[in-house]
């Protein structure tokens, strides 16, 4: 009854929901059943409405079009309808065209990409005017949609429109153009000190900001050749490791950062000190209740730092009370009592490094053993 015939067509736009309907009568009442040619109904979007004798498809994209058909059957016999279902697409975005920021002379590109049915075409304007009406610039190369900046210049700052459309609608999108020209600036304290340990890895850190991106070398003491390489590694972000440091890298280093408007410089003041190190160290000891125990601990470290030493008892900071004594190089224990034995431990600390010993002290207690 409804559609008429044995064939209908139906078009719809993307994201809209498609309604098929299909009307029969009979005696008995005939069963209606939806089918799509050569593929399976869309589970999750697919709904059927009044009895079966409609399909909604929710959200149509582009693999929803086909041949559709509706069967209806009763023990009499069967009729088929069949709907050729075209899905149309107003354009949206593949690729939405984004502000740009570029230095002199870097390269960059603006897409404006876009699919549709039928499928949209691409118009470029610059601020406001069709791009072909503007004046020309040699840095500036269209192709469909995609415009590309070369060796890009100050003159290429602009508002970009990129406008795609077909019947069906369309999309409109701005993208700035900007090219940002500044001179090299440092952009951390100048005359920094860093303190290192002798052997030990260290990173003097520059960083800096310029456009076009500065490129960045290194010196030592304000003379020689740029520094990367060997015992030196440069990162990208400006930082100059030097992987194992020794006496003679104490000194002043010196960060420069060049582009075509200028240069900027830093300097780091590295100084190399010696490690701390316990050279006599606490020993395990076996002692009697009630005598005195000294644990010795001799500390060698950079005179001009200064050197803190405490002790820890299994581990855990120690409390020292009337019967201990806690001089630079020792700890004695008077009076030693069972509750004292454990662990021992020395640790020498500077604000750079530190050291630490550990040795075990075992108490006995009064042995009154027969026969003596």
């Amino acid at each position: 009854m409804y559609p008429q015939g044995t064939a209908s067509s139906q078009m719809v736009l993307r994201g809209m929901d498609l309604l098929l309907e299909c009307i029969a009568s009979g005696v008995p009442t005939p069963d209606i059943a939806w089918y799509k040619k050569g593929g399976d109904l869309p589970s999750d979007k697919a709904k059927f409405e009044n009895f079966n004798k409609a399909l909604r498809i929710t959200s149509v994209s582009e693999e929803d079009s086909g041949e559709y058909f509706c069967l209806a059957s009763n023990k009499m016999g069967s009729i088929r309808h069949t709907i050729s279902v075209r899905v149309k697409a107003a354009p949206y975005w593949l690729d939405e065209p984004k502000n740009l920021i570029l230095a002199p002379g870097e390269d960059g590109r603006l897409v404006c990409r876009a699919n549709g049915n039928p499928k949209p075409t691409v118009q470029w304007m610059v601020n406001g005017e069709p791009l072909q009406s503007a004046p020309p610039n040699p840095n500036r190369e269209v192709a469909g949609d995609t415009i590309i900046f070369r060796d890009t210049q100050i003159s290429s700052r602009a508002v970009y429109q990129c406008n795609t459309s077909n019947e069906h609608g369309y999309l409109l999108a701005n993208a700035f153009v900007s090219v940002l020209d500044v001179p090299p600036r440092m952009m951390s304290p100048r005359n920094q000190l860093i303190r290192v340990i002798l052997y030990n890895r260290t990173r003097l850190d520059c960083p800096f900001f310029g456009s076009p991106i500065p490129t960045l070398r290194w010196f030592k003491n304000g003379q020689g050749s740029n520094l990367d390489g060997g015992n030196y590694h440069v990162f990208e972000n400006g930082s100059l490791e030097i992987q194992m440091i020794r006496k003679e890298d104490q000194g002043i280093y010196t960060c420069v950062a060049t582009n075509i408007l200028g240069k900027a410089e830093n300097q780091v003041r590295l100084e190399v000190k010696d490690p701390t190190r316990i050279f006599r160290m606490p020993e395990d000891q076996v002692v009697k209740r009630g005598t005195t125990v000294q644990l010795e601990c001799r500390v060698k470290h950079d005179p001009s730092l200064k050197l803190t030493v405490s002790w820890l008892k299994d581990d855990q900071p120690l409390y020292i009370g009337n019967r201990m004594k806690k001089e630079d190089d020792s700890l004695t224990i008077f009076g030693v009592a069972e509750r004292d034995q454990g662990s021992y431990t020395c640790v020498a600390s500077t604000e750079l490094d530190q050291d630490r010993a550990k040795a075990y002290l075992t108490v006995l207690g009064n042995c009154r053993c027969p026969g003596r």
